[in-house]
Parts: structure tokens; C-alpha cells; sequence
């Protein structure tokens, strides 16, 4: 899943009604620096809406609480089914960052959520007291591919982002923090690694970490991006948010950051752009080609395969059975013909299976010729004898 970070200043969230307004009752038209992008929408009107399109299985709206006596309420629904309320606590000072509402887990699809403005009282002035919800960001996790323009989110206690084994603190108490979370640094020598998907990254501080000059060697840190000197530089009215100076090329990179103890940094959260481009809307499936479709012939299914090498099994079963039968039935033959003097020669054999039953049949002695024999029926030539003679 992959986290998307949404401000409220979006052109895909539509706000409906006369009473909302860019940057809030108390804040200037361009918002608060301790505000995401310094931006957030409020409303004091009961009945006005606030819609938003987003293709996840979740959904978070975070913004911030204006003193007030807690009698403002916010209604929700998910594709016009109601989703809860949600409202304000009685605050004393603004609380930036602050958690309002949490969607149920969803299916990865296209939803509509509605925000509704609604309060126990009727608001009869633009300026009551009521109304203390400043809608700030959205952040909502989706598995599709993501759009063009899309902000990745990656909070400081994520799995993915690596933190040396000693040098860090880690707080979950954090007031105005994200997700009420950050790791502050507090050895010389301390790094954090964070590996991401994108073409640009930034550094998100804590709202009283703001660095001097906008400069991270104000903490004494050295950034890295795939082991070249990294420079991060903040946008204008966002002193807490440092992005990489240079744009990179999309794929996969990773941010080392190494701080010193000169100051302690404090970070909040990372947000990548650039990431994988795509449209929301399905695309059809792709035509498998040619050799793909002569593959696919050629490929049998498994249950297929398995039957035939059973089968196969079976067949060499039945046939090693049958040449035991056979075997077994020519040896008792044999054990027969021997018990009536045929001996196991080939012509034993065959004269029993041709005489079976004839008790009389007179059997012609084979044949035999020996070598003793053969040298009484030919008898030696008699020696040669020289005979000398004494003249005629």
C-alpha cells in the first residue's frame, strides 16, 4: 500500500456552500505556515459540504482546532453512506496537524467522500465561536498505480525509513505533530535512511525545528541522495519543509541523512513526488501476441500431466502382473514334464504339450553323437611303413 498526501487548496476537493472560507476565520487568506502548504478551509454554515474523489481502501482528514467552546461537529459519508461525526474538543490555543476522522477499511476502488458541516447550535455570525474545524490535508492509502502529480507520504515511524541504532528518540506525543509522531536526533554521527520511488523528496520538520536560514547545517546534517551531496532548500512561507534542489530521474533512489550534535533535528515526516505515473481508470488487458498464444497451446494443464503419469503407472503394473502369470504358468508346465522323465529340453516340451494325455506315446531317443563314436565308425589309416631294399 502506498500513502498519498492531499491539500485542501486541491482542485479535487470541491467545496459547497457560502460559508467556507480559504485560510479560516482567524488566519490570513493564504493560511498558516504551521499549516500544510499554509493553506486550510473552514466553514461556519451548517449544511455546507466539502467532496472528494480518491481511488484507495482508506482515508484520514487532518486540520487544525481554533479555541472554541467544542460545540463544532463534522458529519462524514462514504458513496452516500453515513461514516460517522466527528466532533471538535475544547481547545485553549491552535493545535496544528491534528487527526479528525478515519474512514473504515474500504475496497481499493474509486469512492466519494462528503463532508458535512453541522453543529449543535444554530452559527448565526461568521466569526461564532463554533467554528473551530480548519480542514488542512487528506491522506489515503491505495495499491493502484499512482497519477500524475500525485505526493507520496512516508510518516517518520514508517517501516521503510532506517534509523541508526543509536542516536534517536523516538515520541508518540507529539501535539502538533503527524500522526502525533517524530524522531529527534541526539548523538554526532546519527543517519537516517529512506529508500523511495520518485523523481524529488523533502525533510519535514517539526513545527518548533524550524532550521536557521532554511539551512540543514544549521543542525550540522549532510544529506546524501544515491552517495551524492544532496542540497535541500524550503519553499517560500514553509520554513519547515526542505526539498531536494535538484529533480531527479524517476526510478529508485535513496536518502541518506547524517546530523551532528550541534543542534537536534527533529523530523516529522518525508514526502516523495514523481512516482509512477498511471491512470486511475483501468486499462484493457493487453493481447497476448503470436508465440505468447503458440505457448499457451503448448502448455498442458497440470491435472492433465498428473493423469497420464498415473495412467502410465498403472499400465506398467498390469503388464509387469501379467509377465509373472506367465512365467508362473510356463514353470509348472515344466515341473510337469520333468515328473514324466521329458527332462526341461526344448523337445521335453514340446512332446508334452503335443502327447499331453497319451500315457502310450512311444518317445524316439534324441540323437546323440559322440565323440567315441565317431571314431569307431571311421577307422585310422594303418602307420606308413618305409621299406628299403637291397638292390634287384
Amino acid at each position: 500500500m502506498t500513502r498519498l498526501i492531499l491539500d485542501d487548496n486541491d482542485t479535487s476537493v470541491q467545496y459547497h456552500g457560502i460559508g467556507w472560507v480559504k485560510g479560516g476565520d482567524d488566519w490570513q487568506k493564504t493560511g498558516n505556515p504551521l499549516e500544510f502548504n499554509a493553506t486550510t478551509h473552514s466553514s461556519g454554515t451548517h449544511g455546507d459540504t466539502a467532496t472528494l474523489q480518491f481511488h484507495g481502501s482508506s482515508i484520514e482528514v487532518y486540520g487544525t482546532l481554533n479555541p472554541s467552546t467544542g460545540q463544532s461537529t463534522l458529519n462524514f459519508s462514504i458513496d452516500g453512506v453515513d461514516a460517522g461525526t466527528s466532533t471538535a474538543r475544547a481547545v485553549s490555543a491552535p493545535s496544528f496537524n491534528q487527526h479528525i476522522w478515519t474512514s473504515p477499511i474500504l475496497d481499493d476502488t474509486l469512492h466519494t467522500l462528503v463532508i458535512t458541516v453541522d453543529h449543535e447550535s444554530a452559527i448565526t455570525t461568521a466569526k461564532s465561536a463554533n467554528r473551530t474545524f480548519h480542514l488542512d490535508y487528506f491522506i489515503y492509502e491505495t495499491a493502484s498505480a499512482l497519477e500524475s502529480g500525485a505526493i507520496q507520504f512516508i510518516d517518520d515511524s514508517d517501516a521503510a525509513v532506517i534509523y541508526s541504532s543509536e542516536g534517536w528518540l523516538s515520541s508518540t506525543n507529539g501535539t502538533n505533530d503527524v500522526k502525533n509522531t517524530h524522531h529527534t536526533s541526539i548523538l554526532n554521527g546519527a543517519w537516517v535512511a529512506v529508500p523511495f520511488e520518485g523523481n524529488n523528496i523533502s525533510l519535514s520538520l517539526t513545527t518548533t525545528n524550524a532550521p536557521v536560514n532554511n539551512v540543514l547545517s544549521t543542525f550540522g546534517a549532510s544529506a546524501l541522495v544515491d552517495g551524492q551531496q544532496a542540497v535541500f532548500v524550503p519553499q517560500p512561507g514553509l520554513p519547515f519543509t526542505l526539498w531536494l534542489s535538484n529533480t531527479l530521474s524517476s526510478g529508485s533512489h535513496q536518502l541518506n541523512l547524517t546530523v551532528s550534535d550541534v543542534h537536534p533535528i527533529e523530523i516529522d515526516y518525508f514526502m516523495v513526488t514523481g512516482s509512477t505515473v498511471s491512470s486511475s481508470v483501468p486499462s484493457p488487458p493487453p493481447v497476448p501476441s503470436t508465440s505468447a498464444q503458440a505457448s499457451t497451446r503448448k502448455n498442458l494443464p497440470v491435472p492433465i500431466i498428473v493423469g497420464g503419469v498415473v495412467g502410465g503407472m498403472i499400465i506398467l503394473v498390469l503388464a509387469a502382473t501379467c509377465v509373472f502369470l506367465w512365467r508362473r504358468s510356463h514353470a509348472c508346465g515344466d515341473q510337469k514334464s520333468k515328473s514324466k522323465g521329458y527332462g526341461g529340453s526344448w523337445l521335453g516340451r514340446w512332446v508334452t504339450r503335443a502327447q499331453i494325455g497319451r500315457e502310450s506315446a512311444v518317445l524316439p531317443r534324441p540323437f546323440r553323437l559322440s565323440f567315441r563314436t565317431r571314431r569307431n565308425t571311421q577307422a585310422s589309416p594303418p602307420p606308413y611303413r618305409l621299406k628299403y631294399s637291397d638292390g634287384p
